[in-house]
């Protein structure tokens, strides 16, 4: 495919190429890759991820857009599972194996001491197994140790596997 391994293109080679379409998680809003959803605290990111999260799984609809169903992981970090509980009911959404909810994952950059980073190889592991086409973190800030997220070196790097992850597995981590 191109695009995948090569990364020195000329002028008249990337306007001769030939690249696939995105692929889409909702379709024309949310792509397969890397997604950030930001604001101030109390504006409903929350809110906003959960109903995304009902709709991957059943595949109906978000912001008026039909979604294609498939699995969901949701890690909540800031929320119980008995406010999770009340949300989704206020919400009216119906049960579905489809979506899982984690409210505990090891921090994302957290290294044993063998090197490994068991919090980041689980979530590839998933990814990977072609189980899930979205995956919501909520949030980003708690899924990392100490990560000084004003330093763009920092930052890029922390986000910089998850992006490729996300490329890698063909699905949406947000």
């Amino acid at each position: 495919m191109p695009g995948r391994g090569k990364t020195s293109w000329t002028l008249a080679e990337l306007l001769a190429a030939d690249f696939p379409e995105p692929k889409w998680v909702v379709p024309g809003l949310l792509p397969v890759g890397l997604a950030h959803l930001g604001g101030r605290p109390k504006l409903g990111k929350s809110w906003l991820a959960l109903q995304l999260a009902v709709a991957v799984g059943a595949g109906g609809y978000f912001l008026n857009r039909k979604v294609e169903r498939g699995g969901v992981l949701y890690i909540a970090l800031e929320d119980s599972p008995r406010r999770l509980a009340d949300r989704l009911r206020k919400m009216g959404a119906t049960p579905s194996e489809a979506v899982r909810f984690e409210t505990d994952w090891p921090p994302l950059d957290l290294r044993d001491v063998d090197g490994t980073r068991p919090g980041y190889t689980a979530l590839a592991t998933l990814a990977y197994s072609g189980q899930v086409r979205l995956i919501i973190i909520d949030t980003l800030a708690r899924a990392f140790g100490k990560r000084d997220w004003n330093d763009v070196a920092d930052a890029t790097g922390a986000l910089g596997d998850l992006q490729r992850l996300a490329l890698e597995a063909e699905c949406c981590i947000l």
